[in-house]
């Protein structure tokens, strides 16, 4: 068969991606009361399945981990969108509507600590410890 054949024939992309997960962590200063960041959670999970491209079942918020100084949130979803510029306004809009509500409930972001400065003798030779 000549390759012109080829050419000329419709061809599918079969490892095209048709969703594409968001997976981020969003941390914030320690807040004062529980239900904040219940009430936090619960919004921003209900703010995200209103997106429009969004598979409303994927959808996770939750309370994943508490540290000393804060709380961190993790955010998980698939958006039905092909492209990564499409990607980027989604994952946008998602922060976004993170930062309106935390605003709403009076909660406070923090950057991520940087786990090396936070670790007990980082960077002390008599530890044997030595910052990477």
């Amino acid at each position: 068969m000549p390759n012109s054949t080829f050419i000329k024939a419709a061809v599918e992309n079969l490892g095209q991606r048709r969703s594409r997960r968001i997976r981020t962590s969003i941390f914030l200063d320690a807040p004062r009361r529980a239900e904040q960041v219940q009430e936090f959670t619960r919004a921003l999970a209900a703010a995200i399945k209103g997106m429009a491209p969004i598979h409303p079942e994927s959808v996770i918020v939750g309370l994943f981990e508490l540290r000393e100084t804060g709380a961190v949130v993790q955010v998980v979803g698939r958006f039905a969108i092909d492209s990564y510029r499409e990607e980027l306004e989604c994952r946008q809009n998602v922060l976004l509507a993170a930062i309106s509500l935390a605003a709403e409930q009076g909660l406070h972001f923090k950057s991520q600590p940087n786990e090396e400065l936070t670790r007990p003798n980082a960077g002390d030779p008599k530890s044997g410890d030595r910052p990477s």
